[in-house]
């Protein structure tokens, strides 16, 4: 058979013009029978006639989908689509047209989702400055500029494909506009929470780009901007509670140094450390807990450097507490504490 002999479509039977043929494994395909395929099948030079025409035999089925499908929500993407969700029934779409007859979306079931992702694709490029003779050299340190593109990419278990790209930004995205940059980032997230079948919770295991002061999407960033909950933070401006921080005022569940501490931990170099642990010598001290050296302490909690607030009680009245074990008592006739036998007068 010639380069030039007449070719006919293996499913229509139509016949096929110049350049119109699509090559199948074993046969042919005419361009209007392969416009009725899913957009997100790529596999068609490996298909069969047989398997060309059961994915048909799908897409009219769809149909009914589309027919049937209700929007509950719908997300703005590039180039004039719509990501569409119906939750009541459990389906998504992703829509271009408003003819829907006519270009009859794949509908597509949340529960057959095997994972989402939010790729961000950063393009840098590094800015030069000219000599007085009009030759260009590097900044020092050297200066970049940045680019962002937002992708969300899903992959699925489907027969006739298995990952469905949707571009996010309809424009690329200047890395000096943050606002524009958090935008598509929470729209990420929040579609991608919608794919898993989860709540969205906002700044979740999203991670910045460089000319944010990040790394990829899912490690722990170095500081700037605002900084994701779920990873250590070092010198960030606002950072997560659950472990441990460098540079800020500390959270509460770990042991910090240099800031004023949480209760229940001991601390060090502190301004005002917290209870239950034991003080250098200072002066007589408030319910049960010994003070470190300097001014009269408050009630409670020891004290450093501060001007007491109220009156000290005289150096040889009998304490209230007891400074050896701690126990609210009076003395007895020896001046002896009548809980751990200790000396208080």
């Amino acid at each position: 058979m010639g380069l030039f002999d007449k070719k006919f479509c293996d499913i229509c039977g139509e016949k096929i013009g110049l350049l119109g043929n699509r090559k199948l494994e074993d046969g042919n395909l005419c361009k209007d029978c392969a416009k009725k395929l899913s957009p997100f099948f790529d596999e068609r030079r490996h298909s069969t006639i047989e398997d060309i025409k059961r994915q048909l035999e799908y897409r009219e089925q769809n149909k009914s989908a589309v027919a049937a499908f209700r929007t509950t929500n719908s997300f703005e993407c590039a180039y004039g689509y719509k990501l569409l969700f119906d939750t009541g029934a459990g389906n998504f779409m992703l829509q271009q047209t408003s003819d829907l007859v006519k270009e009859n979306p794949d509908v597509v079931s949340i529960s057959s989702v095997t994972g989402c992702f939010l790729d961000i694709d950063e393009k840098k490029t590094e800015i030069m400055r000219e000599n007085a003779d009009g030759t260009k050299v590097s900044y020092t340190p050297r200066r970049y500029s940045y680019e962002y593109d937002f992708y969300i990419r899903v992959t699925v278990n489907h027969p006739y494909f298995d990952e469905i790209k949707i571009k996010l930004n309809k424009s690329t995205v200047d890395g000096d506009s943050r606002a524009a940059y958090e935008n598509y980032r929470t729209n990420g997230e929040q579609i991608r929470a919608a794919l898993l079948g989860n709540a969205y919770s906002p700044g979740q295991n999203y991670a910045q780009p460089a000319a944010f002061g990040g790394q990829p999407v899912g490690f722990a960033q170095p500081g700037v901007f605002v900084q994701q909950q779920g990873f250590a933070q070092q010198n960030a401006h606002a950072p997560q509670q659950g472990l441990p921080q460098q540079g800020f005022a500390p959270q509460q569940v770990y042991p910090q140094q240099g800031f004023a501490p949480q209760q229940g931990f001991p601390q060090q170099n502190s301004f005002a450390p917290g209870q239950g642990y034991p003080q250098p010598t200072g002066y007589a001290p408030q319910q049960g807990y010994p003070q470190q050296q300097g001014f009269a302490p408050g009630q409670g909690y020891p004290q450093q450097g501060f001007q007491q607030s109220y009156a000290q009680p005289a150096q040889n009245a009998a304490p209230s507490f007891c400074p050896n074990c701690g126990a609210k008592m009076t003395p007895d006739a020896s001046g002896k504490c009548p809980y751990c036998g200790g000396r208080v007068i």
